[in-house]
């Protein structure tokens, strides 16, 4: 990941040659200067404009760890609105900081919740209005939310008090559902296509082979005591 400082007012002021105020103080992502005075951004690839704006007073700096150093979201019902962010140290931030986190071209931004990483799990931790959900409660601020339209991409502002991973998410969407399998009308599942079909690939059957063979397992079938506490009925 390339990353860059964002220079933003310090406290005694560092000035800007080219314009004679403080570096960073048109900047609206800083806010608060006496707060937040410091701040990072992923400046191309494929989290480009994710940035992290924290106090300078911090014991411990705030830096994005590898894209690929969490495991990949498999919450159900939960498409992927963006990548991962990976945010380190894992620490408690004595001012919480603020995350901007990308959301891609094709999700409407106001349809985009939160999931976050506690290091061991994903949970759901805020929906797409804010509100914070149980998997959020003490990671996120209540009320912190705001969406950044005007950028590319748009960015959901949120402000956390530690560190770990957060994604951009649609919460709700319903995920292809599964072809059923077919059944022989007893309540028995039939794979007997498939396993032909798998068998017939590495073999050259006849007519008269797989007539043989059908009948086997048909005779199979029939001679087979039937599962799950179900009996087969032979005669009277």
């Amino acid at each position: 990941l390339s990353d860059t400082t964002l220079v933003a007012p310090q406290p005694k002021g560092v000035i800007d040659p080219k314009t004679g105020k403080p570096a960073g103080a048109d900047d609206p992502f800083f806010g608060d200067p006496n707060l937040y005075d410091a701040g990072i951004e992923i400046i191309d690839g494929a989290l480009c404009g994710a940035k992290v704006v924290y106090s300078s007073r911090e014991p411990q700096i705030p830096a994005f760890g590898p894209a690929d150093g969490i495991e990949e979201i498999n919450l159900a019902g939960i498409r992927t609105a963006g990548l991962p962010l990976n945010l380190r140290p894992h620490t408690v931030f004595d001012t919480p900081v603020k995350l901007f986190i990308p959301v891609v071209d094709d999700v409407d931004i106001t349809t985009a919740g939160l999931a976050y990483h506690d290091g061991t799990q994903w949970l759901p931790a805020a929906d797409a209005d804010g509100n914070v959900l149980a998997g959020g409660e003490g990671w996120l601020v209540p009320g912190s939310r705001v969406n950044h339209t005007d950028s590319r991409p748009a960015l959901i502002e949120v402000q956390v008090y530690h560190f770990s991973g957060v994604q951009a998410v649609v919460f709700g969407t319903k995920e292809e559902e599964e072809k059923p399998p077919d059944h022989d009308g007893s309540g028995v599942v039939v794979f007997a296509s498939c396993f032909i079909n798998s068998a017939a690939a590495g073999a050259d059957f006849g007519i008269f082979e797989l007539i043989e063979f059908l009948v086997f397992i048909g005779v199979l079938f029939y001679l087979t005591p039937a599962s799950c506490g179900r009996s087969r009925r032979r005669g009277r």
